[in-house]
This record gives C-alpha cells, structure tokens and sequence, in this order.
C-alpha cells in the first residue's frame, strides 16, 4: 500500500510518493521532544491511513487526520508512548485547528489524550485527560486513582461506586473552525497533594489545581493525538478533519 504525503515548499506543490510504513516515522519527525524518545522512534497509529497525512510547509510541518461515519470506526488517532514520566515537571503543548466547531454536535469527541496504561486484570479506563468538543465548545476533565487496581462497577470514569476520582478542568470554551488554537499543560503528574496541573489555551489559564491527578500504574502514561467518537453521529455524512502542529513536550528541572 502506498500513502500519497504532499510537500508544500516555497509556494509550490510537489506529490511524493512513500511507503504506508513509513507513517509511522514520518509523524514522529513533526515532534519535539526535547531529546526524548519512543520506542524504535516511532509513533503507534490507530487510524485508516487514508485519513492521515503530513504536510511539509516552508514555515510549518502540520499532521491532518479525518474521522467519519464509516462502519466499525470511532478513532483516528496516533499515539505517543514512553514518553511521559510520572512525579517529574512537563511542560506540552501543541496547536490544532478543526474544520468545524461542530456546534449541532450534541454528543462529545475528542481531539487530544493523555491517557494510562491499566495494570493487568484491570479494565481501561477513561484518559487521565482529554480535550473534548462538544455543543461547539471545548472541555477537558482530570481523573486519578492512587489505587492499584480501579474500581469500575460503573463505567469506566468517575462513576458512582468507582474508585476513579475526577474534577472538571474547564468547560464552555467557544473555538471556532478553522482558527489555530495553542494549548499548553504544564506541571506534574503525580499521586502527590502537592502535584500541581496547569492548562492554557492561547496563553490564557482555563485551570489551575493541585492534588493527585494519575492513575497508579506500572506503565508510563502516553499521549495520544487524533479524533475519538465513540458516541453516535448527528450527521451521516459529516467528517471531521484535525490538525495538528508544533507539538512538543520537555522535562523541567525540578
């Protein structure tokens, strides 16, 4: 299979062609990670590779994935993974646009995730964080559990009977479509009550709290990038496109 990416240089298009494997790695090349690395210095990709691409600009490299209503898909998303370290000052952050706000969308999606690996005979859970659209506004939710193995009687989040604990970051933050929006989260994720989390948009503090913030697994948490809909589609034959660009993640000295 061959993945068609599209290079804009100096005003002008050029068509190359490359192998579908090479996705992996080329994704990888837009991120900064402040001399990190994952695994085999690749990302891990969940998504149809007809609806993901990279586009190299004169002044920008930005990585394009498309959701839409066809059978069996709820994701399109690439993952970070190996990366983020728990009890140790981060500072991430990325910009995204979308082709809509998708403000008759009564049911959420996602755009962004830091989410946690379970520990065996544990179920997956809702992410630690995401950035989630819905109504045409943004809202993210942080959920910890200093258990070794969650509780999930009900769902997998924060649910009545659950050991997951959650709080509610920010929610009703208008974006309009096709407008670049700079997100930046910073602090320490930790089982720590003095473990501090702070969450911008276009350097405007929507969030900042201190108290546990994780879950209490053996694996590091990890990033993920890309369109998440479990929920049902308002439109049939609606898509929904993310970019993303300028992701980068750095450790701080403590």
């Amino acid at each position: 299979m061959m993945k068609i990416l599209t290079l804009l240089l100096v005003g002008s298009v050029f068509s190359v062609s490359a192998q579908a494997a090479n996705m992996w790695k080329t994704v990888y090349e837009q991120l900064d990670l402040g001399g990190l690395k994952t695994p085999n210095e690749k990302v891990h990709i969940e998504c149809h590779f007809d609806l993901l691409s990279v586009n190299l600009t004169k002044d920008h490299d930005i990585t394009k994935l498309k959701m839409n209503k066809a059978p069996n898909r709820k994701r399109c998303e690439f993952a970070i993974k190996d990366v983020v370290k728990r009890d140790t000052p981060f500072k991430f952050s990325f910009d995204f646009k979308t082709n809509d706000n998708f403000a008759h969308y009564s049911q959420w999606h996602s755009y962004f995730q830091l989410h946690s690996v379970p520990d065996q005979g544990e179920a997956w859970r809702c992410p630690i964080m995401a950035l989630e659209s819905i109504n045409g506004t943004l809202r993210m939710f942080n959920r910890w559990d200093e258990n070794q193995i969650s509780v999930t009687k009900n769902g997998t989040c924060g649910g009545t009977g659950n050991s997951i604990e959650y709080r509610k970051l920010f929610s009703d933050y208008y974006y309009e479509a096709d407008s670049w929006y700079n997100v930046e989260i910073s602090g320490e994720l930790s089982h720590n009550k003095d473990a501090c989390l702070t969450v911008k948009i276009n350097d405007e503090v929507l969030s900042d709290v201190c108290g546990p913030n994780t879950f209490n697994d053996i694996q590091k948490p990890y990033i993920k990038f890309g369109i998440y809909k479990p929920t049902s589609w308002e439109v049939d034959n609606e898509e929904i496109e993310l970019s993303v660009k300028n992701i980068r993640y750095h450790e701080l000295a403590n």
